[in-house]
C-alpha cells in the first residue's frame, strides 16, 4: 500500500513556471527513487490565476520520503 500526496508548487511568474516545468522539475524526477518517491503525474491548470505546478506522488505507506544522502555520505 502507498501514501499518495498532491504537491502544489507556486512560483513567482508564468515565465518562471515555464522554466520550472521545462527544465528544473524533469531533473527532480530522476532522483525520486533515491528518496522512495514515485511520480504519477504532473500538470498545470490553464485557467489558474496563480502560476502553479501540481504533482501527484506516492511513497510507501507509513513512511515519510527519505532525506537524501548528506554531502559527506557515500551513495549506497
Amino acid at each position: 500500500m502507498r501514501t499518495f500526496e498532491l504537491r502544489v508548487y507556486t512560483v513567482r511568474s508564468k515565465e518562471a513556471l515555464d522554466v520550472y516545468v521545462r527544465e528544473i522539475y524533469p531533473r527532480h524526477l530522476g532522483s525520486f527513487p533515491m528518496f522512495g518517491i514515485e511520480a504519477h503525474g504532473f500538470w498545470t491548470a490553464r485557467e489558474d490565476v496563480e502560476p502553479r505546478f501540481f504533482v501527484l506522488v506516492s511513497y510507501a505507506a507509513g513512511e515519510e520520503p527519505r532525506e537524501g544522502p548528506s554531502v559527506s555520505s557515500p551513495l549506497t
